[in-house]
């Protein structure tokens, strides 16, 4: 029995000491304003903190990065670039430099590209990278084998010339399995690829609920592979006006084969650090996860005595929802059964539970408001600056839902004249948040909570009486 349990031991010991964090971890790869420096240097500390060790190193909006990516960098953005470097080196984290050619790819000659691209990221070397990624997503090009020409070559004449350097990690141009064609682009890129590459893969869709066990299996089978995801939660750059500040939600619970996983964040660095901080705890133990009890242990980690109020805020800013979007947890959902509840009893005719359900959403209210209140003198500067004008929307519409609940009492109390007199400004307040182009939050749940309002009085031709 001693020697079964020496066994055990020694095999636990010769492990990694993570095997999901070595594999886990960031991609700064969101449009619009890139991270300061100070703030990359802050995530590698949180990411270090919390056990996430990749960092890969993609902002759309970095010229040198995308638009411009044949330039070399100068000398002062490349001096921090060393920084980050170094400082990840100190961390333990692996901090990968990708490429985003494809908008003018092979547009003098594929060997100019190849070395310039090598000229790059020989480069990126020699300040200490030694992970590397070649992206081709959102670009007009599908021109499969051009693009594994152009990773081959890099494998080639850089990659392989070095004996510490990483395989390639490869975003294809068809990056989400709803528009992958096994028997056209991707299927030709997926057959010229080396099997060593890594490539990434975002769901069914760009931005999207789930990825299950079956999408894994379907996308690498078409890339002969296990495939690698790219999770575009907590990023906003589709809808700038909403944080997603909700918990990490939909991946599968298993990572056995999973290569690697990478959490694409929102241009607001300190407030991502909450869905990113959930992300670290599903990495740690997915079959285990759970994304509300998550959502609440990050938030009282991050924000200490405060923490109620930041969680009041922060779940009515989770769900991601647009005509193409949608991911996230649903947006208060306590206050939405609360809501519900209410509309229901008074439909019904339940004079004495629609009151004790609209006490309910009342409070609900009270604490928004008073979140609003405490969140204002007591969030530290930095979310205060990424979060202000989503701050004054939620205050604001506290207010018209406090109306809102007037509206609905006076309704219930048979008070016609009360109820007509508020409408109009609860009206106005309800098309002035609607209207709001720099914010947005609880849409089906406080916001929507108005015009629900307003609804039911016509609804029942005026005030009317329950």
């Amino acid at each position: 029995m001693r020697r079964i349990f020496l066994f055990v031991l020694l095999a636990v010991l010769l492990l990694p000491a993570s095997v999901q964090c070595n594999r886990a971890g960031i991609v700064e790869g969101f449009y619009g304003r890139p991270w300061t420096h100070a703030e990359r240097l802050d995530m590698m500390q949180f990411m270090h903190d919390n056990g996430l060790s990749v960092y890969v190193y993609a902002p759309k909006d970095d010229v040198y990065h995308r638009s411009r990516w044949r330039d070399p960098y100068p000398a002062e953005q490349m001096g921090r670039l060393n920084e980050l470097s170094r400082r990840a080196a100190e961390l333990g984290i692996d901090f990968v430099y990708a490429v985003s050619p494809g908008n003018d790819l092979a547009e003098m000659s594929m060997e100019n590209d190849i070395e310039a691209a090598v000229n790059k990221l020989e480069a990126m070397y020699g300040i200490g990278i030694k992970r590397f990624a070649v992206f081709f997503d959102d670009i007009k090009s599908k021109d499969a084998h051009e693009q594994a020409a152009f990773v081959h070559g890099v494998d080639e004449n850089f990659v392989k010339r070095h004996n510490d350097i990483a395989p390639l990690i490869i975003v294809p141009t068809e990056y989400y399995s709803a528009c992958m064609d096994p028997d056209g682009y991707t299927g030709q890129i997926a057959s010229k690829l080396d099997k060593e590459n890594i490539v990434l893969y975002t769901g069914k869709g760009v931005v999207c609920q789930s990825i299950d066990s079956k999408d894994l299996e379907s996308v690498s089978k078409m890339y002969d592979r296990p495939v690698g995801i790219w999770w575009n939660y907590p990023a906003n750059d589709y809808m700038q006006e909403k944080l997603a500040l909700g918990p990490i939600e939909g991946l599968p619970v298993r990572l056995d084969d999973v290569p690697l996983l990478l959490f694409n964040p929102m241009s607001a660095e300190s407030l991502s650090k909450i869905a990113i901080g959930t992300g670290a705890k599903y990495v740690a133990s997915p079959k285990t996860y759970d994304a509300e009890r998550a959502f609440s242990e990050t938030i009282s980690e991050r924000y200490g005595d405060i923490a109620d109020e930041m969680r009041t805020f922060a779940v009515h800013s989770r769900l991601m929802h647009n005509e193409w979007a949608d991911a996230g947890l649903q947006d208060a959902p306590e206050m939405r059964a609360h809501i519900d509840g209410v509309f229901r009893a008074a439909k019904s005719g339940d004079k004495v539970s629609a009151k004790l359900m609209l006490a309910r959403v009342r409070n609900d209210v009270t604490d928004m408001k008073h979140a609003a209140d405490v969140l204002w003198n007591r969030l530290p500067e930095a979310d205060i600056a990424e979060c202000y004008r989503q701050l004054n929307y939620f205050e604001a519409l506290a207010d018209a839902d406090r109306k809102a609940c007037d509206i609905i009492e006076y309704v219930i109390e048979g008070n016609d004249t009360s109820a007509k007199m508020n409408a109009s400004s609860l009206s106005d307040m309800y098309n002035t948040l609607l209207m709001d182009k720099h914010a947005k939050m609880s849409e089906k749940t406080a916001l929507s909570f108005l015009n629900e309002t307003l609804y039911f009085m016509n609804d029942r031709g005026g005030a009317g009486k329950i």
